[in-house]
């Protein structure tokens, strides 16, 4: 009985690590002049998808030393005035579909609709400077 439960074991082990996404594979980064990793929410996991920074630090995984001064900073909250009101009015808007460049962009693959207010979003972090640029339209 003891074997039985230790390959059991072994074989959670074993799938935990294959469908459990890593730390280092969550969250896109961009390295800015200054050495700084700005991780963006975006489409990637876990899929925040908002466009604001997780957070500035010095390597771009987990467990390095964090900066949270701005952490969040660059969320949006959008209140249509409209009655009734749409769903989710003033909330945080997620959903953009922001993919990442690769580069130092990440652009909308679509756009938020909140009560007819179609909202699509830019974001761009400098790579020669240190500071990051976002678009709403």
């Amino acid at each position: 009985m003891n074997r039985y439960v230790g390959r059991v074991a072994v074989l959670a082990a074993v799938l935990f690590s294959v469908l459990v996404p890593s730390a280092a594979q969550a969250f896109n980064y961009v390295q800015d002049a200054n050495g700084a990793y700005w991780g963006i929410q975006d489409v990637a996991a876990p899929r925040v998808d908002t466009g604001s920074i997780r957070a500035t630090q010095a390597t771009p995984y987990n467990g390095a030393q964090v900066t949270t001064n701005i952490n969040g900073y660059g969320g949006i909250r959008v209140s249509v005035d409209e009655t009734p009101p749409p769903r989710l009015n003033g909330a945080l808007m997620r959903g953009f579909g922001l993919g990442f460049d690769g580069d130092e962009s990440f652009l909308s693959t679509q756009a938020v609709n909140l009560g007819g207010v179609h909202i699509a979003r830019s974001v761009k972090i400098e790579r020669t400077s240190d500071y990051g640029r976002w678009l709403d339209t």
